[in-house]
């Protein structure tokens, strides 16, 4: 019966090197559980699908600058020819008095207390 091989094992160091960051960085991402990994013991590996898994998953993918059907990023927060639907009053529609009462209302949560 012939047996699947293993796959490669990583450990921290090895990881954070290949992954050119800290040691610290590695073990981040594993308690935020961002990255899969293996216990064997007590010692922590990192087998390279996993490592792929994570690579992947933290790719951005840049902006398409033509008008391909894959939306483009930008497209959530709007552009000058589709602008988002704004919330709340538009400025300058704030009645003068509603303004001055807001205006005297901090002024009297704001003011010094008198000590005495």
């Amino acid at each position: 019966m012939a047996s699947a091989p293993l796959p490669a094992l990583l450990t921290e160091q090895e990881l954070a090197e290949y992954l050119r960051v800290s040691i610290h960085t590695v073990r981040r991402e594993r308690h935020l559980g961002r990255i899969g990994y293996l216990r064997i013991g007590r010692r922590i590996m990192y087998p390279l699908n996993f490592v792929t898994r994570y690579v992947e998953g933290r790719s951005v993918i840049p902006c398409l600058e033509d008008n391909s059907s894959t939306p483009a990023r930008s497209e959530t927060t709007g552009s000058r020819k589709d602008p988002t639907v704004r919330r709340g009053a538009e400025h300058g529609l704030t009645l003068e008095a509603d303004r001055h009462a807001a205006h005297r209302l901090a002024q009297r949560t704001f003011q010094k207390l008198s000590s005495g």
